[in-house]
């Protein structure tokens, strides 16, 4: 009985471990955690990876995987339009000193998101999410899709990234 509970107290300490360690990531990762979900995005100059996630860039756009779909899209100058399988994605985008806003269809799921110093809002198809910046860091804690405790933390290198790849990365994300 006492090795049982022993095995059972290690392999839950190792579950709580390992979600931690999950939801955790890398100061260069773009990462969520909501529901059970874990999802955490590592951007560079020539990619965005992560389990399940691997997107390249090429000179007029992405393409690659997200989730087991497959990602087309091309930037347009303030507009990204190209498909999720065979969605369409053609998203809108603005920028300004209040923040980043997006508008327009994922993966077929009309919706927009903003994201500005104090706030992360808007939905994608049936998942709403309203999220507050947690002060002295780069997270944003709230609700998605009806979840509490939803928390999406930026990459150290967000600002410098150009407003297109943000925004993808945070459609496909919060879409997901």
């Amino acid at each position: 009985m006492r090795l049982a509970r022993s095995i059972g107290c290690a392999l839950l300490a190792s579950f709580v471990t390992l979600g931690a360690c999950a939801t955790s990531g890398s100061p260069h990762d773009l990462v969520l955690t909501s529901a059970g979900i874990a999802r955490s995005v590592r951007v560079d100059e020539a990619r965005m990876f992560g389990p399940d996630i691997e997107i390249n860039r090429f000179d007029d756009g992405y393409r690659g995987r997200w989730l087991g779909r497959v990602i087309d899209v091309r930037v347009e100058g303030d507009r990204v339009r190209g498909a999720v399988d065979t969605q369409p994605v053609d998203l809108h985008i603005t920028e300004s000193e209040a923040g980043l806003g997006v508008r327009g269809l994922v993966a077929g799921r009309l919706g927009r998101l903003e994201l500005s110093d104090e706030r992360l809002s808007g939905f994608f198809g049936a998942c709403g999410y309203d999220l507050q910046h947690v002060a002295g860091s780069r997270a944003y804690r709230g609700w998605r899709c009806g979840a509490a405790d939803a928390v999406v933390r930026l990459p150290e290198n967000w600002a410098a990234r150009p407003a297109a790849v943000r925004a993808v990365l945070l459609a496909l994300l919060l879409a997901s």
